[in-house]
């Protein structure tokens, strides 16, 4: 386990979640960063439009997540 590694797992601890929860964790971004999700195109099939990238809907939203 890498420092890194261990720091996570520590701090999903802190946070409430199991041991084996971070170690969960650990594992699945691993996975991920070695085989990206497969991206289709169901989301415009489905919405008949292009999926809205995350950015312009937060950007969108921006005053939902101002405290201001």
């Amino acid at each position: 386990m890498t420092t890194q590694t261990s720091t996570i797992a520590k701090q999903a601890e802190a946070a409430g979640a199991s041991p084996e929860f971070g170690d969960a964790y650990i594992a699945l971004k691993a996975a991920a960063a070695q085989q990206p999700a497969v991206v289709t195109g169901d989301v415009e099939a489905i919405l008949g439009r292009p999926a809205t990238p995350f950015a312009q809907w937060v950007d969108d939203r921006r005053d939902l997540f101002n405290s201001n």
